[in-house]
This record gives C-alpha cells, sequence and structure tokens, in this order.
C-alpha cells in the first residue's frame, strides 16, 4: 500500500480529520490531503511524529524494511536529484547504518546478512555522491576505495563497485587509458567480466557503434544468447546504443529476442527505448506504444517515484 494511501487508512480508522493531523505535524491541511490523493509522501522529518501519532512503527507505517525505506530514498534522488532529496537519503543512510551496526555488536545471528546490508547501504552512498556533483566526486571515490577492501569477487557487490571506479577514473579525464585496459582485458581473457567492463567504458564515452558491432561478435554472443539477471545491463546497454546509434533494424532484431525470456519490468523499460526510436521512425506507432506503455504502468511494481518518472518521460515522446 502506498503511504498516502496508508496514512488515509489509519487517519479514518482513529476517527480523526486531515485538519487535526495536519494541525498536529504543523502543516497545512491542503498537504495532508495532497498525500492521501495523489500518492505524495510526507518529509522523512515527520515520519516519526506520523507513527507515533498512529501508534505504529515506522516498519508498519511505511510497510517497509530499513533496507527497502533507504532504497526507496535513493530512487526518489535519482528521480528529483534535488538538495531536500540529497539530505532525505543521507539522513536514512546514517540511520539504518547506525541500526546495523548496533545489531551487528548485539546479536550473533545472521552476521552475513548484516554485513551485507551495511555493503549495500554503502554501495548505494557511494551511487548518490557521483549523481550528486563532481565535486563530491573525491569523498565518493574515497568512500569506494574503502569499500572495496572489503568485497571479495565472489561478492555480488564486486562487479558495479569495479565499473563504478572505472567511471571515476573516466570522469577525472583517464578515457583513453581505460578504454586501452579494457581492451588489452578482454583480449587477453574473454570472459564475462572482460566484455562487461569493455562495454561499459564504451558507453560511459558515447562510442555506441562500436558497441553494436562488439556485441554481434561470437564473443560477446556466448555471454547473451539468452537474458539472464547477469548479463541483463549488457542487454541494455545495447539497445541504449542501438537507440543512440537510430538503428530500429538492430534494435527490433534483437528486441525479438530479448521478450521471449525478459522479465515484464525489463520488457516494459526497453518498449520505453523502443517508442523513443519509433519517434523518429513512425509517429503511429509511437502514439500506439505510448498508450500502451501508459496502460501497463500502474500495473508494474515501481514505486511512486519512478512511476512518476516514466509516466512523464513517455508523454513527452
Amino acid at each position: 500500500m502506498e503511504l498516502g494511501k496508508k496514512i488515509a487508512s489509519l487517519r479514518k480508522n482513529k476517527n480523526v480529520t486531515q485538519a487535526q493531523l495536519a494541525e498536529y505535524l504543523s502543516v497545512n491541511p491542503q498537504t495532508v490531503s495532497r498525500w492521501e490523493a495523489e500518492g505524495g509522501t510526507p518529509d522523512v522529518m515527520l515520519l516519526p511524529k506520523i507513527s507515533s501519532f498512529f501508534g505504529v512503527s515506522l516498519d508498519e507505517l511505511f510497510g517497509m524494511t530499513d533496507m527497502e525505506q533507504v532504497n526507496h530514498l535513493v530512487y526518489k534522488y535519482s528521480v528529483l536529484r534535488d538538495e531536500k532529496s540529497f539530505e532525505e537519503v543521507m539522513h536514512s543512510m546514517e540511520l539504518a547504518l547506525d541500526s546495523l551496526y548496533v545489531e551487528l555488536e548485539e546479536t550473533k545471528e545472521n552476521q552475513e546478512e548484516i554485513l551485507r546490508n551495511i555493503q549495500q547501504i554503502k554501495a548505494w552512498k557511494v551511487h548518490i555522491y557521483i549523481q550528486k556533483s563532481r565535486g563530491a566526486l573525491e569523498k565518493a571515490e574515497q568512500e569506494l576505495d574503502e569499500l572495496r577492501k572489503e568485497i571479495t569477487p565472489e561478492n555480488p557487490l564486486y562487479l558495479p563497485l569495479k565499473l563504478q571506479k572505472q567511471q571515476f577514473r573516466i570522469q577525472m579525464g583517464e578515457t583513453v587509458r581505460i578504454l586501452k585496459e579494457t581492451k588489452e582485458a578482454w583480449d587477453k581473457n574473454p570472459s564475462f567480466e572482460s566484455i562487461y567492463t569493455h562495454m561499459a567504458a564504451l558507453f560511459e564515452v558515447q562510442r555506441s557503434a562500436e558497441i553494436l558491432q562488439l556485441w554481434e561478435t561470437t564473443e560477446v554472443q556466448n555471454y547473451v544468447s539468452y537474458v539472464t539477471t547477469e548479463n541483463n545491463a549488457l542487454w541494455r546497454m545495447m539497445f541504449d546504443s542501438a537507440v543512440m546509434e537510430q538503428n530500429l533494424g538492430f534494435f527490433e532484431t534483437y528486441f525479438a529476442k530479448y521478450k521471449q525470456c525478459a522479465s515484464v519490468q525489463g520488457i516494459f523499460e526497453i518498449r520505453c527505448l523502443q517508442a523513443e526510436l519509433y519517434a523518429t521512425f513512425d509517429i503511429e506507432k509511437k502514439e500506439k506504444l505510448k498508450e500502451e506503455l501508459l496502460a501497463t504502468l500502474d500495473n508494474l511494481k515501481y514505486n511512486a517515484y519512478l512511476k512518476e518518472s516514466y509516466r512523464s518521460k513517455i508523454q513527452l515522446l
């Protein structure tokens, strides 16, 4: 249940008016009305007061664990990119980390899961710092280097963090060196990791034509013959590159294969890219696809911010 609907349900069960709740929270009644009617989200600083007013925990109020709450705010900042959202997500991560470290000291159970959650939040912090601005790069790189010391190659965060380090170096002006190193690594030892890092480097500097050429080689096809959770990001880079190159034929050839085994949400996201291409090649198909995408969106398991982001993006096509 969305937070606004949850607040409305709790308020009605307690026989409280919107005006009474607004007075307790020191906000306008219209603000409460907007939360409930439009699915808006209260300021994170108000959440403890709201949970206290209704006598429920934050988990029950949000229907989320601490990790889900942090993830929710990470997505929110990714969409809004404003200072308030940045402060909210950083505050939420610090609180979650404090709680996890206390839990780590006080319990002997689920130690590995707690450590994974700590590492995940640290990885999210790096992600947010990268998005924040180039001025935060040094801070993010310091956090990243410290975190990478804790991560083994078997850890699912190993490759994403390696790619983030690579992104840092490219943003700091080391493009030529990174492209040379990743190409040499791929030539010397073709593997999923080496092709992923090389394609990611090409994508970072928008060398989309080279990605499409590389995609059709036998070496790459060995790793993308069908869609998996592991290689889905490679498929996405390929489709994004086809859009950048305005290559509708290439896009549709591989989309026919992709949709046979990809997830519902994965297919939706690629169809959004397809609509971008139709905007150039076939306006009638674009408009029809826009209607289908908007009709599908509400049934997908995205949070409110991602849904609104996709809705705006589709409507602007």
